[in-house]
């Protein structure tokens, strides 16, 4: 193994352990922290934090594949965040791609902070009015907020009609979904009471709309129309930072945010991992326990290190995982 000399090495060290215990080979990302610790020796010597300025500079010495390269140096980034440290993770935007699609990014979650969650819906709560869609304002943060906290996907909540919706026992039924499997989600008693709040509103402009968050014809949003709404609160969320260098965020991000939540709030609970995970696995209407357990993964290394997973509970039902 490499052996690193930049105040960065006890975490690359760490990161690299932490990716081998996934199953992950060690080779590329080791060959690219390697690199990136010999730049940070020779240009940032006394560096504690992984900047903006560190990596760019980083970047624009780099020859060869580049984005496999920037990947690395991202999942880096993101696992230092995890731990608590300061990081700059590089945007995928920020590096052109090929046009090949085989080589293409494949798209990957952005793991909203607390920070970043509370401002960016502030933001969806001020959106701007769209003379395209008068009630906008209206209905945005309520199919945001939904989508959020009953962890669905952004489809299932933008075609949601008003049929599937029982006030009565705080209960959605979910139809227009992946690989059209019907599944029942629970709304908390706030998300209930704002429901009924909105749906008082909606009477006054849906003209008998079937969908609960319908357009301003009574159809339902277009996904880039949701996308690009969502887009936008989030530049407005981060006003300080250009918004092309901002990292890539979609709408599908927050039901991956509301997985790892509902995972670390058992462990904090001291609850049984192994026994919840068919549970979370039923709510957000998984094929396979694989899809679930991919939330166990992207935990930050403290709580996966956490006594309060018995990884031998796993072993017959995960895989060996192999380098992707």
């Amino acid at each position: 193994m490499s052996t690193f000399s930049s105040p960065f090495a006890e975490s690359m060290k760490a990161f690299l352990d932490y990716r081998a215990a996934l199953g992950y080979a060690r080779t590329h990302n080791q060959e690219v922290l390697a690199n990136l610790d010999r730049f940070i020796v020779a240009e940032y010597p006394a560096a504690t934090e992984l900047t903006n300025d560190l990596v760019m500079r980083w970047v624009g010495a780099q020859t060869g594949n580049l984005g496999q390269k920037t990947s690395s140096i991202r999942m880096y980034a993101e696992y230092l965040l995890s731990t608590g440290a300061n990081a700059y993770v590089l945007p995928r935007k920020a590096i052109a791609r090929t046009s090949s699609p085989s080589n293409r990014y494949s798209e990957t979650a952005h793991m909203f902070t607390d920070d970043e969650l509370s401002r960016l819906f502030r933001a969806i709560d001020t959106i701007p009015q769209d003379r395209r869609e008068p009630m906008l304002s209206i209905i945005f943060p309520v199919m945001i907020r939904l989508t959020y906290t009953c962890g669905l996907r952004p489809n299932e909540s933008r075609v949601l009609k008003c049929s599937r919706i029982n006030f009565e026992t705080s209960t959605i039924l979910i139809t227009e979904t992946k690989g059209n499997k019907e599944r029942i989600v629970v709304m908390s008693p706030a998300m209930l009471e704002r429901c009924k709040e909105y749906d008082t509103k909606r009477a006054l402009f849906s003209h008998g709309s079937e969908y609960f968050f319908p357009t301003w014809n009574g159809g339902a949003f277009e996904p880039r129309a949701v996308q690009r709404y969502f887009r936008e609160c989030w530049e407005r969320a981060n006003p300080g930072i250009d918004k092309n260098m901002l990292p890539s965020v979609r709408v599908y991000d927050l039901r991956h945010r509301f997985a790892t939540a509902a995972l670390i709030r058992w462990l904090n609970n001291g609850a049984e991992l192994g026994a919840k995970l068919a549970y979370l696995q039923a709510y957000m209407g998984h094929d396979n326990i694989n899809e679930t357990l991919y939330y166990v993964h992207i935990l930050p290394e403290n709580l996966v290190q956490s006594s309060g997973i018995n990884w031998h509970d796993f072993d017959d039902i995960v895989p060996e995982v192999v380098e992707w």
